[in-house]
């Protein structure tokens, strides 16, 4: 987008000139240099040992989504999209969440069957999975989220298997 440099996921998602600034100009203040050129996934590493507050973390993925989006739109629209517009959005976006998850919390009761999620233990980790058949299209989709104990998210992945396959068959899938 920038003309710059090759596009890859540390350049379309930390260091691209344009990206840069809306990190560095968000509420949260983010240096994309900090912490080396490893890449994306250790640059999140880092910054989730600096933000603590889980609405931090909200903005933190709301703006990279926002960045995400940004990307897209100038690939297959080639709309270009500003970056006051990109922080305004996604920090609306959080509010909104936010707002919802008061609303939740007051008015809904509590599920039935101890359905709640528990942490695990300290120092070991919880996956869940889950699986989706379609059969109509003949494919499966599953996701998995990587929680440790307490509650964060360690790693989170989704995907797409073609094929026809029995409910436990996909489960187990999901799970690997």
């Amino acid at each position: 987008m920038c003309g710059e440099e090759e596009e890859t996921n540390e350049h379309m998602l930390l260091f691209c000139p344009f990206v840069m600034s809306i990190w560095k100009h968000s509420v949260l203040r983010l240096d994309t240099l900090l912490g080396g050129n490893e890449g994306v996934g250790d640059w999140c590493n880092v910054m989730r040992g600096k933000l603590k507050d889980q609405s931090w973390w909200n903005i933190f993925w709301c703006l990279a989504w926002g960045v995400w989006l940004r990307r897209n739109a100038w690939v297959f629209e080639r709309k270009r999209k500003i970056e006051s517009e990109i922080i305004h959005k996604e920090i609306c976006l959080v509010g909104e969440y936010e707002k919802s998850l008061e609303q939740v919390v007051i008015g809904k009761p509590p599920p039935p069957f101890g359905t709640i999620w528990k942490a695990p233990i300290a120092r070991l980790r919880k996956l869940n999975s889950d699986v989706a058949i379609f059969e109509q299209q003949q494919n499966i989709g599953f996701g998995g989220i990587l929680r440790d104990e307490m509650g964060d998210v360690l790693m989170a992945c989704c995907g797409c298997v073609v094929g026809s396959f029995e409910v436990d068959v996909g489960e187990a899938m999901a799970m690997r």
